[in-house]
């Protein structure tokens, strides 16, 4: 971009006349220099500062007053440390999540078997009914 503003402030002037024969076209003439103005030169001036300033380095950080770039840096390292340590947490509450549904899945087995194994009892009971409810003529 720089460079574009550079080029439209030093136009760059060629002075030719309307040559109606063509050997005069490619005589040896030099074309006279074209020296910028005033206001060329200015515009180049600070245009060349700007592109220098803008090249070198901050060195904001060394100057206690404008030490805002250290304790930005400062504070992107907590803020990372402080990501972590969430993750780290998320990590553990997942492992703990993952035991708690395993165990939660062997009671479900153990409640299962259990299940069956009342089930198998009442057909037990049913099939071989205590002399006692027999003889009452409960089934």
């Amino acid at each position: 971009m720089s460079s574009s503003v550079l080029a439209q402030a030093l136009p760059i002037r060629c002075v030719r006349k309307a040559h109606s024969d063509p050997r005069e076209a490619h005589a040896t003439r030099h074309a006279p220099a074209a020296l910028p103005s005033r206001r060329n030169c200015l515009l180049l001036l600070t245009a060349a500062t700007a592109l220098n300033t803008l090249q070198m380095p901050s060195k904001a950080a060394d100057i206690p007053l404008f030490g805002l770039r250290q304790g930005l840096r400062q504070a992107e390292k907590k803020a990372e440390e402080l990501v972590k340590e969430g993750f780290e947490t998320v990590d553990k509450g997942v492992v703990a999540a993952e035991k708690g549904i395993e165990a939660a899945e062997k009671g479900v087995e153990a409640a299962e078997k259990g299940i069956e194994t009342a089930e198998k009892g009442i057909e037990t009971a049913r099939q071989n009914p205590p002399a006692s409810l027999v003889d009452n003529g409960v089934n």
